[in-house]
């Protein structure tokens, strides 16, 4: 096995399925802060929708730590974005800024972990937005008694953790949004 791909290995996420400007970009920054005498680790990368599903459940329901867009809004989705770990953690911040000067955008105090390109998560919500509307429009031809699953919240903006512990019915009753 190459190097590349043992380092990779090691890494807790596959850069695989990155878009390549983002892939190269990536390993570029784990190699500086791999040759600052500091650890990186990819936690997160691309994530299919069902993961994305699964992250913001638990989000939703205070069981994540960092934030997580709703299913179909998140640059991870597609690619461009990806969550990375630094070791000792009071570098985090200083890697993030590094990935910032390199022309990159970083989630900040509010998700030191994130990594993306620029514009990514704008070009996410605007996505997620389409798939909310045509979550709408299927949501119009079920029968009434089937919208009680998904808040109508949900169409209209991006749902926070309290949405859903204001209904604790739908968890114990149906096992959903818990």
């Amino acid at each position: 096995m190459s190097s590349k791909k043992v380092r990779e290995h090691e890494m807790g996420a596959s850069l695989n399925h990155l878009v390549d400007e983002l892939r190269d970009a990536a390993r570029a920054l784990d190699a500086a802060v791999s040759q600052s005498g500091l650890v990186g680790r990819f936690t997160s990368t691309y994530r299919s929708s069902a993961e994305q599903e699964r992250l913001y459940r638990a989000y939703i329901s205070g069981r994540h730590n960092f934030p997580v867009a709703p299913p179909g809004s998140s640059a991870h989705e597609y690619g461009e974005a990806f969550d990375y770990l630094v070791s000792p953690a009071e570098y985090q911040r200083d890697v993030g800024l590094t990935w910032v000067e390199w022309g990159g955008e970083w989630g900040g105090d509010a998700d030191v972990v994130h990594f993306e390109l620029p514009g990514a998560s704008a070009r996410a919500k605007e996505r997620g937005k389409q798939f909310l509307a045509q979550l709408a429009q299927k949501y119009n031809d079920l029968p009434w008694w089937a919208t009680i699953a998904l808040p109508t919240s949900l169409l209209t903006r991006e749902a926070t953790p309290t949405d859903f512990t204001k209904s604790p019915v739908l968890c114990r009753t149906l096992g959903i949004f818990c």
